[in-house]
């Protein structure tokens, strides 16, 4: 137990400097992590209106459609 506990007091700076990198690369993972979902989230929304404007789109074609079908004109 006294040997580990010297090797640990002779070397305690490079504990220290692992920890640190390990706690930097923990934060960057949960920052990357946020940004992907935010993004994932954002094509989605933008899936959803660039689908209703397609959708509005062919209703307002369904509309012209049916306007021009109904008139009716005769030649003499």
């Amino acid at each position: 137990m006294h040997d580990i506990s010297v090797f640990l007091a002779n070397n305690y700076i490079w504990f220290v400097v692992v920890v640190i990198v390990l706690i930097f690369a923990l934060i960057g993972y949960l920052i990357d992590s946020k940004r992907s979902k935010k993004s994932k989230k954002n094509e989605v929304l933008e899936t959803i209106k660039l689908d209703e404007n397609i959708i509005n789109s062919n209703e307002t074609n369904d509309t012209v459609d049916q306007s021009i079908g109904n008139n009716n004109i005769t030649i003499e």
